[in-house]
């Protein structure tokens, strides 16, 4: 997203102060460099995870994000917990699921039993089984559509607290998968088993809660108070992903 972000804003004339642990303006250890940078500042995006209200490894992050959010007393501060989706776009999740498409590795993903320790229920990333075959539900937005709902929200002082930046047309998995696929011209498609998750998010450092929990959330503040989006079709917002990454 910041990628993304970035050369956005610095195209539109504004001026950018990135802060990362590597690799930009200011390091996060360097607190006076940051609070410097946040001081006055138009506005401030943190990236950080997403989830909906419920339990898991992706909903505690957001929670706990959130409750450092909100928790002093800014009256002079407008506070926006931008609640993402899976976000969509050139790179992203959708790289890894391009390839496994294309190697016959793209059905839906199933849920299954699987050992959980002791260290990862404690820290809440230990996925429960959910039996569902494909049919966990999947909430998506765009990456254009999350830049033109900061700058939407940045024009609407108004709006506060907690809004979910999700597609008004969430899918399933398996509708989701057959997507790629039917972009992608595939039509050999094996589904993932639980097992095969696991092995690969220990490969890449992340959690199978990430793609077997549920998630159906809708934008009803955002589409209350008049935003359009540019990308509400799962398919067109696909589509228009892989043509940039090929163009890329």
């Amino acid at each position: 997203m910041g990628r993304y972000l970035v050369p956005r804003f610095r195209a539109a004339g504004r001026e950018v102060v990135t802060i990362s642990r590597t690799g930009a303006d200011i390091a996060w250890g360097d607190q006076d460099a940051v609070d410097a940078a946040v001081d006055g500042a138009s506005l401030v995006i943190g990236l950080a995870g997403g989830g909906e209200i419920g339990s898991g490894f992706s909903v505690e992050v957001a929670k706990a994000w959130e409750r450092a959010l909100f928790a002093d007393d800014l009256p002079s501060t407008r506070r926006v917990a931008l609640r993402s989706a899976i976000v969509l776009g050139h790179g992203g999740v959708l790289r890894p699921l391009r390839t496994l498409a294309r190697l016959g590795l793209g059905g839906a993903h199933h849920d299954g039993r699987w050992p959980v320790s002791r260290a990862r229920r404690a820290a809440g990333t230990g996925h429960v089984f959910g039996a569902a075959r494909g049919r966990q539900r999947f909430s998506w937005v765009h990456i254009e559509d999350v830049a033109r709902i900061i700058d939407f929200l940045e024009q609407h002082p108004e709006l506060d607290g907690s809004i979910n930046a999700a597609s008004p047309h969430p899918v399933d998995d398996a509708a989701f998968m057959a997507t790629v696929r039917r972009v992608l011209g595939v039509r050999i498609a094996f589904p993932m088993p639980r097992w095969m998750l696991e092995l690969g998010a220990i490969g890449i450092r992340t959690e199978t809660e990430l793609v077997l929990k549920s998630r159906w959330v809708l934008p009803e503040t955002l589409t209350a108070a008049g935003f359009a989006f540019a990308h509400p079709e799962l398919e067109g917002a696909v589509r228009e992903s892989f043509d940039r990454e090929q163009s890329a």
